[in-house]
């Protein structure tokens, strides 16, 4: 999915800095067991719980932390969600299961370095690094 979203990216030129921070942007179509499904790039600078069509967060941490909190496990089976921290200095990126469900039978996974991502998966029971 990552290598499409890239494609994507790199098709219609959109670059990094021309990404706005209160848009949403929209791409291709994507399926799931045959069913299209919108695939959503946004870049966020607050604490949040992905929307149901992320797929691909850029996480601006410039001036304080940030947490994505994963939605719960149980409603999200064949999700994908890619996290990426764009910003530099010494704000972290912390990608944090709900509740009692855990990453990959841990906790959460921190993002300390500029363009530091990582990919989860989904099954319908837990979340696992992909």
């Amino acid at each position: 999915m990552f290598r499409y979203l890239l494609a994507t990216l790199v098709r219609d030129k959109i670059q990094p800095s021309h990404i706005d921070a209160s848009a949403t942007y929209a791409f291709g179509a994507i399926t799931v067991g045959g069913a299209p499904v919108a695939s959503v790039v946004r870049r966020v600078g607050a604490s949040l719980t992905p929307d149901a069509a992320d797929t691909w967060l850029g996480v601006d941490a410039t001036s304080a932390p940030v947490v994505v909190t994963l939605p719960a496990a149980a409603s999200s089976e064949n999700r994908v969600l890619t996290v990426k921290r764009i910003s530099g200095g010494a704000n972290a990126v912390t990608v944090a299961p709900s509740g009692l469900d855990q990453i990959d039978g841990g906790g959460a996974v921190v993002l300390t370095e500029q363009h530091e991502a990582v990919t989860v998966a989904c099954d319908g029971i837990a979340w696992m690094l992909a």
